[in-house]
């Protein structure tokens, strides 16, 4: 199970190919659009697809896609004592 304090309903633009929005290539994040570097984990669960990205400022969040809905929502990957997502 995912534990995550999730933001609802984020704005990602994704590459759709053989099924729509197979994996995300941007995410409006912190008040500025940021492209997806790096996909470095994906897995399925029960009607949802989650993604761990790096974005281009170097900060990694966890997104999760709701198959059914088509929304998108968002959750910082925070080291101890970071309250934002981290760069690596």
């Amino acid at each position: 199970m995912v534990e995550a304090a999730w933001i609802r309903n984020i704005e990602v633009s994704a590459y759709s190919g053989y099924r729509v929005d197979e994996r995300p290539t941007a995410v409006a994040w912190d008040g500025s659009t940021h492209a997806v570097v790096e996909i470095l984990d994906r897995w399925y669960g029960v009607g949802y697809l989650y993604f761990k990205v790096r974005l281009a400022n170097g900060a990694r969040l966890l997104l999760r896609h709701d198959e059914w809905d088509r929304q998108w929502d968002g959750a910082p990957l925070e080291s101890a004592g970071s309250p934002t997502a981290v760069p690596e």
